[in-house]
């Protein structure tokens, strides 16, 4: 994990370019948001209530964005992402792509 001004960054080891990454985000004490970004555009976008959770699949590289980060748990190909060691503020934005 690589800290930069706009989030951080992590890379996924084992994952190839051209598999999708699957992607589970929950709202776990209250309602959160989630966009996901490829080559700057938002292609996903979703508001979860607490208890809801949403899957998704993309292909790397990828922004994740999550509004209300301290109700909020993601997970790459099932490992969980820290939201919490970014920043204070609520919101928090970090890319994943594939070691080199």
């Amino acid at each position: 994990m690589v800290q930069n001004e706009n989030g951080w960054s992590t890379t996924l080891p084992k994952a190839s370019s051209t598999q999708p990454v699957n992607i589970k985000f929950s709202a776990t004490d209250g309602d959160c948001w989630f966009g996901i970004y490829v080559n700057g555009k938002l292609v996903d976008n979703t508001t979860l209530k607490q208890g809801e959770t949403k899957d998704f699949s993309h292909p790397l590289p990828f922004r994740v964005t999550v509004g209300n980060k301290f109700r909020a748990k993601v997970s790459l190909n099932g490992n969980p992402v820290d939201l919490a060691s970014s920043s204070r503020s609520g919101s928090v934005s970090f890319q994943v792509f594939t070691a080199k």
